[in-house]
């Protein structure tokens, strides 16, 4: 969920389109009861403003409660140097922990405990490379950490979601080094789960028809994904990405 797309700017029409989507977001994460997690790129505190409650900090990340349940809570962390463009986590009514942050990468990785059993969930929106101004080897040093995180969490379930701004079929001038460290992904023992949805159906961009967004888990939980779907049956214009669903099976 983002809103920066056809946002930008103080005019008096953006700043209302900028309110209702602030309004529409609010609803669907206070009221929608069919998700356990909902991972977000680009998103800001202060579309919750008013509705939530600080009840403990972490660092220079907050973890908010939402006030309208006590059941609901929002993990955040802010890695860029937008003050409305930040990471969350929103679980229903699990706790974190632990948890981990890499802001030059823009990740934030947290393990939760489900009906006693661990799962880790890494959040990402991959940065360009502030000596390049490439996404490549922002990736490069990602499969690194993967590759760390994998290490001390392999015994439990693992979920490697979000907006890599990386595709293995659009082409760019990256591709070649996007196919290369993608498989690199692969041989650490993480599936990408997108491969179970039809070619034709991967596009996750509403602008252009390629894959940008993926959901990857350690290979030996592949066969406990259960469900998962890219909602381009959305159509609108406040969010520039579509969002997948999923269903697993711990």
């Amino acid at each position: 969920m983002n809103f920066w797309k056809q946002r930008r700017g103080n005019s008096e029409k953006t700043l209302l389109e900028k309110n209702d989507w602030i309004k529409l977001s609010k609803e669907y994460i206070l009221n929608d009861n069919n998700f356990n997690f909902i991972a977000l790129q680009e998103t800001s505190l202060n579309m919750l403003n008013d509705e939530i409650i600080i009840f403990k900090g972490i660092e220079k990340d907050n973890i908010i409660r939402m006030g309208i349940s006590d059941s609901q809570y929002i993990y955040h962390t802010n890695p860029y140097k937008y003050p409305d463009w930040g990471l969350m986590i929103i679980s229903k009514k699990y706790y974190f922990t632990n948890c981990v942050y890499n802001n030059s990468l823009a990740y934030m990785c947290y393990d939760f405990i489900i009906d006693n059993k661990n799962m880790t969930i890494v959040n990402v929106h991959l940065q360009k490379d502030y000596k390049t101004c490439l996404y490549h080897p922002s990736l490069k040093k990602l499969v690194c950490e993967i590759e760390t995180i994998k290490e001390s969490r392999n015994t439990h379930a693992i979920l490697l979601v979000g907006d890599f701004n990386a595709s293995s079929e659009y082409p760019s001038t990256e591709i070649d080094d996007f196919i290369i460290l993608f498989s690199e992904i692969n041989k650490f023992g993480f599936v990408d789960c997108t491969k179970m949805i039809d070619i034709n159906k991967r596009s996750t961009m509403l602008d252009y028809q390629y894959q940008n967004d993926y959901v990857f888990i350690n290979s030996q939980y592949k066969d406990n994904i259960l469900e998962i779907k890219i909602r381009n049956d959305i159509k609108t214009d406040l969010i520039d990405h579509y969002p997948i669903d999923f269903k697993i099976k711990l």
